[in-house]
């Protein structure tokens, strides 16, 4: 006899079936108000399967942060939401700077649902609770990944773009080493979060609240990171200030097991959202004005990332910015396969050399390819006509590049399976290994990023992460420093 989830993930399968026949039927077709809601309504029939899905892990069950609802969340405004804008007459189909091409868009949405589907299946996969075995690690001293922290940021300080610095991002590069230093400081706060959870788990302490889990980091890695976040605010960046927030959340909830509330979490998006919008207003602001004109205009006039969004009144105003990112998939799709043919796991491949330094540039000489042909986001930035990768990309995007239809649904249905395997080996009573709690704090930092990025840009992220640990670990085992921790 088949259980409920048995039951719901068949279904889930023949709505992905419905989708596929939907994708071969929308080929022909251009932009229309009747086949956009087909689309959506079977999206939206999926979604509600996995709300009915019966959860066997106690520690998921009403634990809404963390990797899957955030990864879904965004992957919603970034591939669904000028969509929904279009349905309720709030974006026609005139705008081509983000449809590109009508006839190209239900096709798009087709493919975004497909990928969609198969994330929800891959996750829903693992049916059963899953024991994990208890792992005793051992305490190393924090000490050396917080002068990792105060070298890269001083590094960074020293050959960062003083007009980036001043409300210039978008406007002025922020300097080659300045950006590297900027990667290697973030990189090194996740190694110590990730090390500082290992220690604390060690202990007997279980009654840690969120105030006093961030006060164990200790005043330095808590003044580097607030200059680093003043800084990267003040130029217009709202990034580095969601993935280090959800960093810190996320290796919380690993500790401690806490879970928020919906009138928390509700409260935190609400917040966030107001923040964004303010970052948006600054960034998209391209007048040489200072930091506080830019704020006030953006408070007075409201945000206009764009001239082509200007007079349009999104459902949703504070995440339109980020749902216009959909315009990397039609591009995409406009000029793959009938310009171009798939590239068969070379994006993918040159993605997995970024663990190497250095490594993107041998195989470029290596292979003698163009720029624009080494990664997604500079090839569909060349496809829109501008320079160095200023377009960026998206997960579905940056799939299909590589292998079409068949490479979105295998890949982000083995996406929705991975996530589900680190979600319950991170959030069960026993403390992960080293690997695995990496992975899902790392994927916990960049899921509202990943819809609008690649998937394997964070394999680099928990490599160097793995790395830095070792590293400081190797150090504190030959004692170069005392263990001092409290």
């Amino acid at each position: 006899m088949f259980s409920r989830n048995k039951i719901i993930l068949i279904l889930q399968t023949i709505v992905l079936l419905i989708l596929l026949l939907t994708y071969f039927i929308s080929i022909d077709l251009s932009l229309n108000t009747n086949n956009s809601i087909w689309i959506l309504c079977l999206v939206f029939i999926s979604f509600s399967l996995l709300i009915l899905r019966k959860e066997y892990c106690n520690e998921i069950k009403q634990q809404y942060v963390r990797v899957m609802p955030v990864f879904l969340f965004a992957y919603c405004i970034v591939y669904f939401q000028l969509h929904i804008d279009y349905i309720l007459g709030n974006f026609d189909e005139t705008n081509t700077r983000f449809w590109v091409n009508t006839k190209i868009v239900p096709k798009s949405l087709a493919i975004s649902a497909i990928g969609f589907v198969s994330f929800i299946i891959g996750y829903s996969y693992q049916l059963s609770n899953v024991t994990t075995k208890a792992i005793i690690h051992k305490k190393h001293s924090t000490f050396p990944l917080k002068i990792f922290s105060l070298v890269f940021l001083f590094g960074m300080f020293i050959t960062i773009n003083p007009l980036y610095v001043l409300g210039g991002y978008g406007l002025f590069d922020m300097g080659d080493f300045a950006r590297y230093f900027s990667i290697l400081f973030e990189l090194s706060i996740t190694a110590l979060i990730v090390q500082n959870v290992i220690n604390l788990s060690t202990s007997n302490k279980q009654d840690y609240t969120f105030i006093r889990y961030v006060l164990s980091f200790g005043l330095l890695p808590l003044l580097l990171i607030t200059l680093y976040l003043l800084v990267v605010i003040i130029s217009g960046d709202r990034g580095p200030l969601i993935y280090l927030s959800m960093a810190f959340i996320s290796s919380f909830i690993v500790l401690a097991k806490h879970k928020l509330s919906k009138l928390k979490i509700i409260s935190s998006i609400i917040v966030v959202s107001f923040i964004i919008s303010g970052l948006v207003s600054i960034r998209s602001n391209r007048t040489n004005t200072s930091f506080f004109n830019k704020v006030y205009t953006g408070i007075t006039e409201g945000v206009k990332p764009y001239k082509a969004l200007r007079g349009i009144d999104s459902f949703s105003n504070s995440t339109l910015e980020l749902a216009t990112s959909v315009r990397c998939l039609h591009n995409t799709v406009h000029n793959v396969p009938s310009n171009d043919g798939y590239f068969l796991g070379r994006f993918q491949l040159f993605q997995l050399m970024t663990v190497i330094p250095l490594g993107q540039l041998v195989l470029t000489d290596l292979y003698n390819l163009k720029r624009f042909e080494t990664t997604s986001e500079r090839y569909i930035t060349y496809l829109a006509g501008g320079t160095d990768g200023s377009e960026g990309t998206a997960c579905v995007a940056d799939l299909y590049l590589d292998f079409g239809l068949l490479g979105v649904t295998i890949g982000l249905l083995l996406f929705g399976f991975f996530i589900r395997f680190i979600e319950i080996r991170s959030l069960s009573k026993n403390t992960p290994s080293l690997i695995v709690l990496s992975c899902y704090i790392v994927f916990c930092q960049y899921a509202i990023y990943i819809p609008r990025s690649s998937i394997l840009l964070n394999v680099r992220n928990i490599i160097w992460v793995i790395i830095i640990i070792k590293l400081s670990q190797l150090i504190t085992n030959f004692k170069f420093t005392p263990y001092n921790e409290k």
